[in-house]
């Protein structure tokens, strides 16, 4: 197991950074999407992201979910997450303290969150994550957080895996959306191809499961 990165995220992404520099003199109805960067641990194969999670879950996204963000020092810092309901269809593991089972609903913190800054709005992405989409099925590596009955991606990024190869596993912009300077095609790329490996051994393991 290789781990490039060492701080955990806590209770997702919890995010803090200057509105003026993401949002780059757009109208005030435009969106521009900002990449935030956040220092996580980081597991190149499947078996390692597996055994670094407590709960591993095949969930699909309900219609439900909720902006959560806040303004710091007068507007000029933002933090924030989006709070989605997940309904669960087979649990794979499970060491955390709370039971689950198929059926249930999960509420996952995740880190991609939208505010109003003072030049429009701006969609927050840490380390790329794009949020679940309803409808959608995933491959879902937890923490379970106990406090908050809550559950969190583990490194905040990796252990989120669409089962459609056609639902992209990170965000990648579109040809008419804006982003800030701060998105970096070839570390996209590269954490990209990483989670592809993954995702293909993550679905092996669901046909180990019979799913």
């Amino acid at each position: 197991m290789k781990k490039i990165f060492r701080r955990p995220l806590i209770f997702a992404v919890m995010l803090s950074f200057a509105a003026a520099l993401t949002a780059c003199s757009v109208e005030n109805t435009s969106v521009t999407h900002s990449i935030a960067e956040a220092k996580t641990d980081y597991y190149d194969t499947e078996e390692a992201l597996f055994n670094a999670s407590p709960v591993v879950v095949l969930a699909e996204k309900t219609e439900t979910e909720e902006n959560v963000s806040k303004g710091l020092y007068g507007n000029r810092f933002y933090m924030g997450y989006t709070l989605s309901d997940l309904t669960v269809k087979a649990v794979i593991k499970n060491t955390a303290s709370h039971e689950l089972a198929a059926g249930d609903m999960i509420k996952l913190v995740e880190n991609q969150f939208t505010f109003k800054s003072p030049a429009g709005y701006v969609i927050s992405h840490t380390n790329y994550y794009t949020k679940t989409s309803p409808g959608s099925s995933y491959i879902l590596y937890l923490d379970y957080l106990a406090g908050e009955d809550t559950y969190s991606i583990v490194t905040g990024f990796q252990g989120k895996l669409p089962v459609s190869d056609e639902e992209p596993i990170l965000f990648s912009p579109g040809e008419n959306e804006k982003t800030d300077t701060k998105f970096n095609y070839d570390e996209y790329d590269r954490y990209t191809a990483a989670l592809e490996g993954i995702r293909e051994d993550a679905l092996k393991r669901l046909a180990e499961n019979g799913l």
